[in-house]
């Protein structure tokens, strides 16, 4: 088996424990309305957002015909409701950490919006060396172009890299363009997979 050497970490469900569609909720209760109707939009139209074909503000405009709402006056709402809901997951960047002071090089990737990439940014979390964010890449986690892009970009072969990540279908594509894989579930498992795959 090949060395490892680049670890991809989900950010969403992995890194943080971010509540299924908190950031709706948040949205729902600012403008008042319904949170299963304005999810049901939501869950339609996210790859629009994440691959950035569609504006925030095409987004609400949307949100406001559809819902027969006010175009919302807080221009900061998806970065408000990503604010609220974000709460790091301790133990899964503790381990993070031992891998980077191992020598791992370590990459963050996720399917978000340019809100919570700024609000990831701020955040400075030094041991990742790289950040790949769907929307800045016009490609999303559901898609092979996305992991072969990846490894181009950090010039690195399929074997050689690691995928760790919540979502099945996310560890089914990559693992189709020959990246190991880790289906993440909690701590414990993450580290007993790891020392599987000889990483320590």
């Amino acid at each position: 088996m090949e060395k490892i050497k680049v670890i991809f970490f989900d950010w969403g469900g992995v890194l943080i424990k971010f509540p299924p569609h908190q950031t709706v909720k948040y949205w729902a209760k600012y403008l008042g309305i319904d949170h299963n109707s304005l999810l049901s939009f939501y869950e339609r139209h996210k790859k629009k957002l994440w691959k950035g074909t569609w504006s925030q503000d095409f987004f609400w405009r949307r949100v406001s015909k559809k819902l027969k709402i006010s175009f919302p006056k807080r221009r900061t709402l998806f970065e408000d409701a990503f604010s609220e809901a974000y709460k790091e997951n301790k133990n899964i960047f503790s381990i993070a950490k031992n891998l980077y002071k191992k020598g791992y090089k370590l990459v963050l990737i996720t399917n978000s919006e340019i809100p919570a990439t700024n609000y990831f940014k701020r955040k400075n979390y030094n041991i990742f060396s790289k950040i790949f964010v769907s929307i800045n890449i016009n490609m999303i986690k559901t898609e092979k172009q996305f992991y072969k892009y990846l490894l181009k970009k950090l010039k690195v072969r399929s074997e050689e890299a690691l995928l760790v990540d919540d979502k099945t279908y996310c560890t089914s594509i990559a693992k189709s363009v020959g990246i190991n894989t880790i289906l993440f579930k909690n701590g414990r498992q993450l580290k007993r997979d790891l020392k599987k795959l000889v990483i320590k």
